[in-house]
């Protein structure tokens, strides 16, 4: 069986590499991926999926049966970047997949091809992700609070994220942390205001968070 699911992976390579291409051509921005989420939902539709809308335009796919739930997630948007290149694919549209959301969009739709071919052998049920919003940090929140975890119940969820210092072909994983978290910090400093003449009787409030932010 590894062996078969070897061969579908080789054989959808091209495809993977020309959704990859589309997508970059099309970027868009935030939690609104009209075209994009139109490009998903047609390709999961042509392998024979049922995909569903989650959220603003999130795209959920589910495949399998048995018990057990494993969640694979891609992000689609992008940011709000001029792509300066020569690609012939390249975008033109003001902003740009320069963070390869593009090339993990491209690899879940590839997933999901092979999967849908194995599904029958499939030990457990796989569900599909592509979610809008990464960049903002919001967009993994807006579809859990849409139900995303369950309807089955969500054990266990994976994803990627290309770096382009590897070789092509290799992958690296790890334990713990692997990837970073948007977090906001208000501080408050309070001062004493005073003249320029006589700083050593104010309390400059700009000292603190200046270090603060070089630490």
């Amino acid at each position: 069986m590894t062996e078969e699911i070897a061969k579908s992976i080789q054989a959808v390579r091209e495809r993977v590499v020309s959704h990859r291409r589309s997508l970059h051509q099309i970027p868009e921005v935030g939690l609104e991926l009209p075209q994009t989420a139109a490009y998903v939902r047609k390709v999961l539709i042509e392998l024979g999926c049922e995909p569903q809308t989650i959220g603003s335009c999130g795209q959920v796919v589910t495949l399998g049966q048995g018990t057990g739930t494993l969640l694979l997630r891609a992000d689609m948007d992008a940011l709000p970047v001029q792509e300066c290149t020569t690609l012939p694919f390249r975008s033109t549209n003001g902003n740009m997949h320069a963070c390869g959301h593009d090339m993990h969009t491209a690899v879940l739709l590839g997933v999901a091809e092979v999967l849908k071919q194995h599904e029958k052998a499939l030990p457990c049920q796989v569900k599909l992700v592509f979610q809008p919003g990464e960049e903002l940090g919001t967009g993994a929140e807006s579809l859990v609070k849409a139900g995303l975890l369950e309807h089955p119940h969500v054990d266990a969820a994976a994803a990627l994220h290309v770096e382009p210092t590897l070789e092509v072909g290799k992958c690296t994983y790890g334990t713990g942390v692997m990837t970073s978290d948007i977090y906001d910090i208000f501080i408050r400093v309070e001062g004493k205001g005073g003249h320029s003449s006589q700083p050593e009787t104010t309390i400059n409030a700009l000292a603190l968070p200046t270090e603060f932010i070089t630490r």
